[in-house]
Protein backbone atom coordinates (compact mmCIF):
# COMPACT_ATOMS: atom_id res chain seq x y z
CA UNK A 1 0.00 0.00 0.00
CA UNK A 2 1.30 3.41 -0.91
CA UNK A 3 0.19 6.68 0.62
CA UNK A 4 1.58 10.07 -0.23
CA UNK A 5 2.04 12.82 2.36
CA UNK A 6 2.72 15.65 -0.02
CA UNK A 7 0.96 18.57 1.58
CA UNK A 8 2.96 20.93 3.76
CA UNK A 9 1.92 20.29 7.34
CA UNK A 10 1.16 16.60 6.78
CA UNK A 11 2.41 14.55 9.71
CA UNK A 12 3.46 10.96 10.21
CA UNK A 13 4.69 8.93 13.16
CA UNK A 14 2.25 10.22 15.75
CA UNK A 15 0.52 6.86 16.18
CA UNK A 16 3.83 5.22 17.11
CA UNK A 17 4.37 7.90 19.76
CA UNK A 18 0.99 7.13 21.31
CA UNK A 19 2.09 3.59 22.18
CA UNK A 20 4.58 2.66 24.85
CA UNK A 21 6.67 0.46 22.57
CA UNK A 22 6.82 3.08 19.80
CA UNK A 23 6.66 0.57 16.96
CA UNK A 24 6.12 2.09 13.52
CA UNK A 25 3.17 0.82 11.51
CA UNK A 26 4.49 2.08 8.17
CA UNK A 27 7.67 3.03 6.36
CA UNK A 28 8.25 6.53 5.06
CA UNK A 29 10.65 7.06 2.17
CA UNK A 30 11.03 10.47 0.54
CA UNK A 31 11.48 10.63 -3.19
CA UNK A 32 12.65 14.23 -3.40
CA UNK A 33 14.42 16.83 -1.27
CA UNK A 34 12.21 17.16 1.82
CA UNK A 35 12.33 19.68 4.67
CA UNK A 36 10.97 18.29 7.96
CA UNK A 37 10.30 19.56 11.45
CA UNK A 38 10.93 16.80 13.99
CA UNK A 39 9.30 16.52 17.41
CA UNK A 40 11.09 13.90 19.51
CA UNK A 41 9.33 11.56 21.96
CA UNK A 42 10.16 13.67 25.04
CA UNK A 43 8.79 16.91 23.56
CA UNK A 44 5.82 15.08 22.12
CA UNK A 45 5.03 13.51 25.49
CA UNK A 46 5.22 16.89 27.25
CA UNK A 47 3.25 18.92 24.75
CA UNK A 48 1.27 16.97 22.19
CA UNK A 49 0.49 13.46 23.43
CA UNK A 50 -2.46 14.39 25.64
CA UNK A 51 -4.15 16.39 22.87
CA UNK A 52 -3.68 13.65 20.24
CA UNK A 53 -4.71 10.95 22.72
CA UNK A 54 -7.88 12.85 23.62
CA UNK A 55 -8.71 13.32 19.94
CA UNK A 56 -8.12 9.60 19.32
CA UNK A 57 -10.43 8.71 22.23
CA UNK A 58 -13.15 11.03 20.91
CA UNK A 59 -12.95 9.45 17.45
CA UNK A 60 -12.95 5.97 19.02
CA UNK A 61 -16.08 6.81 21.02
CA UNK A 62 -17.79 8.21 17.92
CA UNK A 63 -16.99 5.08 15.87
CA UNK A 64 -18.01 2.73 18.70
CA UNK A 65 -21.40 4.48 19.07
CA UNK A 66 -22.20 5.00 15.39
CA UNK A 67 -24.50 2.37 13.85
CA UNK A 68 -22.50 2.28 10.60
CA UNK A 69 -19.28 1.26 12.33
CA UNK A 70 -19.93 -0.41 15.68
CA UNK A 71 -20.09 -3.89 14.13
CA UNK A 72 -16.75 -3.48 12.32
CA UNK A 73 -13.80 -5.57 13.49
CA UNK A 74 -11.49 -3.68 15.89
CA UNK A 75 -8.68 -3.70 13.32
CA UNK A 76 -10.79 -1.83 10.77
CA UNK A 77 -12.24 0.55 13.33
CA UNK A 78 -8.71 1.52 14.41
CA UNK A 79 -7.71 2.13 10.78
CA UNK A 80 -10.77 4.33 10.34
CA UNK A 81 -10.04 6.24 13.55
CA UNK A 82 -6.51 6.96 12.36
CA UNK A 83 -7.79 8.18 8.99
CA UNK A 84 -10.61 10.40 10.26
CA UNK A 85 -10.11 14.14 10.07
CA UNK A 86 -12.15 16.38 12.29
CA UNK A 87 -13.11 19.80 10.98
CA UNK A 88 -14.72 22.70 12.78
CA UNK A 89 -16.59 24.90 10.36
CA UNK A 90 -17.41 28.55 10.78
CA UNK A 91 -20.84 30.02 10.26
CA UNK A 92 -21.89 30.20 6.61
CA UNK A 93 -19.18 27.74 5.47
CA UNK A 94 -20.29 25.86 2.35
CA UNK A 95 -19.53 22.18 2.97
CA UNK A 96 -20.68 20.93 -0.42
CA UNK A 97 -23.01 21.99 -3.18
CA UNK A 98 -25.71 20.12 -5.01
CA UNK A 99 -24.29 18.66 -8.22
CA UNK A 100 -20.69 18.65 -6.96
CA UNK A 101 -18.74 15.40 -7.23
CA UNK A 102 -18.81 13.29 -4.07
CA UNK A 103 -15.38 12.97 -2.44
CA UNK A 104 -16.29 12.52 1.23
CA UNK A 105 -19.02 11.63 3.68
CA UNK A 106 -19.68 14.02 6.55
CA UNK A 107 -20.87 13.15 10.05
CA UNK A 108 -22.17 15.95 12.25
CA UNK A 109 -20.57 15.70 15.68
CA UNK A 110 -22.26 18.73 17.24
CA UNK A 111 -24.51 21.68 16.34
CA UNK A 112 -27.04 19.45 14.64
CA UNK A 113 -29.88 21.79 15.56
CA UNK A 114 -28.28 24.83 13.94
CA UNK A 115 -27.37 22.88 10.79
CA UNK A 116 -30.88 21.50 10.39
CA UNK A 117 -32.35 24.92 11.17
CA UNK A 118 -30.09 26.60 8.62
CA UNK A 119 -31.05 24.08 5.95
CA UNK A 120 -34.74 24.45 6.79
CA UNK A 121 -34.47 28.26 6.69
CA UNK A 122 -32.60 28.12 3.36
CA UNK A 123 -35.23 25.84 1.76
CA UNK A 124 -38.13 27.98 2.98
CA UNK A 125 -36.60 31.25 1.74
CA UNK A 126 -35.46 30.08 -1.70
Amino acid sequence: MSHECTEPGAAFGEMALLTDNGTRSASVIVDELTDLIVIDRALYSRCVRDVISQEFQQKDHFIAQHPHFRSWAPKYRKQLIMALEREVLSFDHVVTKQGAPVDAIYFIVSSVQSVVHSLHTFVNHH
